[in-house]
């Protein structure tokens, strides 16, 4: 099982890095991506916040009480 961890990790990993890398480039406004990346705002609205727990009340609804209590 270790082995097979391993080898997934080592195909993941460099798609991980890379991912990373362009974030760390973009939030540090590095030259060779300030042009195309512009700073886009981010609005968490209570809204927003409360839809997880919407989601969840309406999921254990939808599953009926006898389900629910099995979760």
């Amino acid at each position: 099982m270790l082995g097979t961890l391993q080898r997934k990790m080592a195909e993941v990993a460099p798609k991980l890095r890379d991912h990373l890398t362009l974030v760390y480039a973009i939030e540090t406004k590095h030259r060779l991506v300030s042009g195309s990346f512009h700073e886009k705002k981010i609005l968490l609205t209570n809204e927003v916040l409360d839809l997880p727990d919407k989601a969840s009340s309406l999921v254990l609804e939808h599953l009926g009480t006898e389900k629910s209590h099995s979760l």
